[in-house]
């Protein structure tokens, strides 16, 4: 594919394993992080011989921007995207499979008007879920395309519970916003 210059590993989710091309430093990294197994393809005819979600590179920190600029540029006119979801982590995925589109399916089920939702996030892959809410909230260590699209960003990043202390701050205290 386009990224063999790259000279990178892909690798996937199927069911409970990661399926990649092969087993190395960054896959026993992203094992222990989420608590899956590690199975490898046979070949890349078989590891894209099923259509998945999503197919993720794991890329050295300080090449992040080059790798991402690089697979942008792969990117266009096709249906498919890429966008940085971790340090480390480049993701593709089909445009038309993103949060926004499931915020917007849920809300239907659920017969709520998309402007009536709240959506916090933090890094490029829930942008489109951002602009389709009526109320978007960065996370404070959120990327900052992210960020742009916020209509606030929280005090608290992630890892300190940050969602936690918004939402008891802004929405379930007496002065919060809501009241």
């Amino acid at each position: 594919g386009f990224m063999a210059p790259l000279q990178l590993n892909p690798f996937m989710y199927k069911g409970n394993v990661m399926f990649c091309k092969e087993k190395d430093d960054w896959m026993a990294f992203s094992s222990k992080r989420n608590g899956k197994g590690i199975v490898t393809a046979n070949s890349m005819e078989e590891f894209y011989d099923e259509p998945n979600a999503k197919v993720m590179f794991r890329v050295p920190e300080d090449k992040m921007n080059e790798y991402l600029e690089y697979s942008l540029k792969q990117c266009e006119g096709k249906t498919y995207t890429a966008f940085r979801t971790q340090p480390t982590l480049i993701e593709f995925e089909d445009r038309r499979a993103n949060k926004g589109f499931g915020l917007l399916k849920v809300c239907e089920l659920l017969d709520i008007k998309p402007e009536n939702v709240m959506a916090f996030g933090d890094t490029s892959n829930d942008n489109e879920m951002l602009k389709e809410a009526g109320y978007a909230v960065c996370m404070c260590n959120g990327t900052d395309d992210t960020k742009a699209l916020a209509d606030e960003i929280t005090e608290i990043d992630h890892n300190h519970d940050g969602f936690a202390d918004y939402v008891n701050k802004r929405i379930l205290q007496p002065n919060g916003w809501m009241q």
